[in-house]
């Protein structure tokens, strides 16, 4: 059976939409990140020298990337055996993935990415539906 997984990701969640032939089905994967991304609150520099905006912590800044490494492993696994995966997303997580994705698939492997914006889950389903829909009918054509 052919898999095609759409993956919509930012760096706090991914939505992973498997649209086989069969009925389509989501999972929600959450990266735990949300209180790694807030700042640290501390006292603002009086020295001129100093920034306003004070350097991440290096062990806040560890402790988020450890976390990014987990989420990234447990979205991988949900994708590795897609037989074609499109990664949509508002920021550089869907850019982070496929650097990794590329790690432990072919370079021939489908993969298409694409910018969007903060969606719904039903968003992203009808997205993910429609774009393999698309590449299903061009294939059928040829």
């Amino acid at each position: 059976m052919n898999t095609n997984i759409g993956l919509w990701i930012d760096h706090h969640k991914a939505v992973i939409v498997s649209a086989s032939e069969m009925e389509p089905e989501i999972q929600v994967i959450w990266s735990h990140t949300e209180n790694q991304m807030s700042p640290r609150h501390e006292e603002p520099s009086t020295s001129p020298q100093e920034s306003p905006a004070a350097p991440v912590d290096e062990v806040h800044q560890r402790t988020f990337t450890e976390h990014l490494h987990h989420f990234y492993k447990a979205v991988m696994a949900c994708v590795r055996e897609a037989d074609s995966l499109l990664i949509f997303g508002p920021d550089e997580a869907k850019k982070q993935l496929h650097e990794q994705l590329m790690d432990v698939r072919p370079r021939s492997w489908p993969v298409k990415i694409e910018t969007a914006d903060t969606m719904t889950d039903r968003q992203i389903l009808t997205k993910v539906c429609s774009h393999f829909q698309k590449k299903r009918s061009f294939l059928s054509r040829s």
